[in-house]
């Protein structure tokens, strides 16, 4: 009776590692196959981002080359696991970067990567504020080319301005919508300087289709030298759009630079 006994607890034995061999078997090929399942979705997401950039580069050089006033809409798609923070995905350079550097770059941070085109045009503008599809409007201002909302036209889409220490100095921005939907806007500054304090009037209002005048309230200080850069976000928010599925919300991106003199 040993010997049939023992026959079977060896046989039991070669059966649990048969079996304990497949589940591993099984398992290693679920990991790899998920491994590569991931890698296959992030190299096509990257594709995207990569035909969106280049589209974007392409057409800033084109409406570049042509000069003041010409533009053009671009369908560009944004993948999901894109990371749209200002820092991570910019157009021109992101808001950190010093004056010197050259905003010539369009940069989409996807799956941990960025996909990246340099133009010859200086740039301006912002990324959708969502994934999916969007269209984006890129125009020419003769020394640079702005990328943004099809939204609302800003105007001038980059502020450059100067005022002397002490003195309260102000701008006038304009938003032309161009859809005659109800268009909420909400302004805010990236940014801000104990020795120049920078007020936006209004920061948040309703329109529909009417232009709207935003006032900039520059207030340097005696202390207050150099010059000094913000970013002014606009935030587009739309009731019931009429222009196309993907434009309910939106955002863009106002460079501002100020000069103290004297």
């Amino acid at each position: 009776m040993q010997p049939h006994a023992n026959a079977k607890a060896q046989a039991s034995a070669e059966i649990i590692a048969v079996l304990g061999i497949m589940l591993l078997a099984v398992l290693t090929f679920t990991v790899l196959s998920s491994n590569l399942l991931f890698d296959f979705g992030s190299q096509k997401e990257q594709q995207t981002a990569r035909q969106t950039v280049q589209a974007l580069a392409k057409a800033a050089d084109e409406v570049y080359s042509q000069g003041k006033g010409a533009s053009t809409i671009v369908q560009i798609t944004i993948p999901p696991s894109a990371n749209l923070s200002i820092e991570k995905s910019f157009i021109g350079k992101p808001p950190s970067a010093s004056s010197e550097i050259f905003p010539n770059t369009i940069n989409l941070h996807v799956a941990g990567t960025d996909i990246y085109e340099n133009t010859l045009a200086p740039l301006a503008g912002s990324f959708p504020l969502l994934p999916g599809e969007h269209q984006v409007k890129v125009s020419s201002h003769g020394t640079f080319v702005s990328i943004g909302s099809s939204l609302v036209e800003v105007s001038p889409p980059a502020v450059f301005h100067y005022g002397k220490k002490g003195q309260v100095s102000s701008y006038k921005l304009r938003l032309v919508p161009s859809v005659p939907d109800n268009l909420h806007f909400e302004l805010n500054l990236i940014k801000s300087y104990p020795h120049l304090p920078l007020t936006v009037f209004p920061s948040s209002f309703s329109t529909s289709g009417a232009s709207v005048d935003v006032t900039l309230y520059f207030q340097p200080s005696a202390l207050a030298g150099g010059t000094y850069q913000w970013d002014l976000l606009i935030n587009t928010t739309v009731a019931s759009p009429s222009c196309f599925p993907n434009c309910q919300n939106d955002f863009l991106i106002v460079p501002i630079v100020f000069e103290v003199r004297g």
